[in-house]
């Protein structure tokens, strides 16, 4: 008898929205692992769940390099880039958290919203404060 195997493909995703005011600013993992900085600071408070993956850099086999992703909290294998954009959707609430926008914060959600002109981050110091 021959038995098939399949991943077990237990995915939790996770995405980040930085809300400040009426905006939110959304990234997946994978963006905001483009700024180890600030991932470390997200990653240091979320809560350690054993229905969570965990969030970390792992190698795929269909882009070819490496990158920070979610993983299934069973196998731990990689949730690809390609299926983050269900997280935004889809996903309750893991943890929620005040932060300081910083100037790596700042700059972090200008080059992610560079598209959208209508409203910008200022930085107490560039409002002269």
């Amino acid at each position: 008898m021959l038995e098939e195997t399949m991943p077990c493909h237990d995915e939790n995703r996770h995405g980040i929205d930085v809300v400040f005011g009426p905006h939110t600013s959304s990234f997946s993992v994978p963006q905001l692992g483009e700024y180890p900085a600030l991932f470390g600071e997200v990653l240091g408070r979320l809560p350690r769940d054993a229905k969570i993956g965990r969030l970390k850099k792992r190698f795929s086999n269909t882009q070819e390099r490496a990158y920070m992703s979610n993983g299934c909290y069973r196998c731990d294998s990689i949730v690809g880039e390609f299926y983050e954009i269900d997280a935004r959707y889809t996903e309750e609430i893991v943890s929620s958290f005040p932060i300081q926008i910083t100037p790596a914060w700042k700059q972090a959600i200008e080059e992610e919203m560079e598209d959208q002109l209508e409203w910008a981050v200022y930085s107490p110091s560039d409002l002269g404060m």
